[in-house]
């Protein structure tokens, strides 16, 4: 399923294949995820997901992203309310009301969207492709499929169309599972494989690059004791 063949088969035995190095952090970061859970792990760094996700799925649709959810990167508008108004004009979409304070994403982790092709940005206009995403990294990830309220975004922005839902996480949904998992989301759903293949040569923002290595690094010396 993997674009790259991070191992190689033969009979019984499964052997690394040390050819390939094009996104094989990105892989272990999600295999660590995966393994010991978000929540469980010590120095547990979700965001590092959710920046990685972010860009898969930009990769995916061919557009920008806004890395939404809390806690919020160090140049993001803390409070909620002021976040949605920046979305509303990145997107020019018409901002309608702002959530209750007591939210910090409202469910949403990343908001991706494919812009026409309008070279002034005054000039663009609303009712382009916009996916609203919620990341799980934890071992809970199941019971989340279903949490992000989006009648509650409709209410904050009015949409001239739809946005799509889009849920993801570290692991690979079985195939038993993917059937009722993509229903259960009514949108896109981005599992390890689907992630990796849009990463194929790696995060590009150098910065989150080294931050998923040193990440990469401590996880593995603690779980090799």
């Amino acid at each position: 399923m993997y674009v790259l063949k991070f191992f190689e088969f033969e009979g019984d035995l499964v052997a690394r294949n040390d050819l390939v190095t094009d996104a094989r952090l990105e892989y272990e970061v999600c295999l660590l995820f995966s393994l010991y859970g978000a929540s469980n792990q010590t120095g547990s760094k979700p965001k590092l997901f959710e920046r990685m996700t972010a860009e898969a799925i930009s990769q995916h649709i061919g557009g920008p992203f806004f890395v939404f959810g809390w806690p919020v990167l160090d140049d993001v508008e803390t409070a909620i309310a002021e976040r949605v108004k920046q979305v509303a004009d990145l997107l020019r979409e018409r901002f309608a009301e702002a959530p209750s304070a007591r939210y910090k994403d409202r469910g949403v982790d990343i908001i991706c969207w494919k812009p026409f092709a309008e070279p002034d940005f005054d000039g663009r206009r609303s009712g382009q492709l916009v996916v609203l995403s919620q990341c799980a990294a934890g071992h809970d990830w199941r019971k989340k499929t279903r949490e992000l309220p989006m009648s509650s975004w409709r209410q904050y922005i009015h949409w001239a169309n739809d946005p799509v839902p889009a849920f993801a996480v570290p692991c690979v949904i079985l195939d038993d599972l993917w059937h009722d998992i993509n229903r259960e989301v009514e949108g896109l759903v981005f599992d390890r494989v689907r992630l990796i293949n849009h990463l194929s040569v790696g995060v590009q923002e150098a910065e989150l690059r080294e931050a998923l290595e040193e990440w990469r690094s401590e996880q593995a010396e603690e779980h090799r004791a």
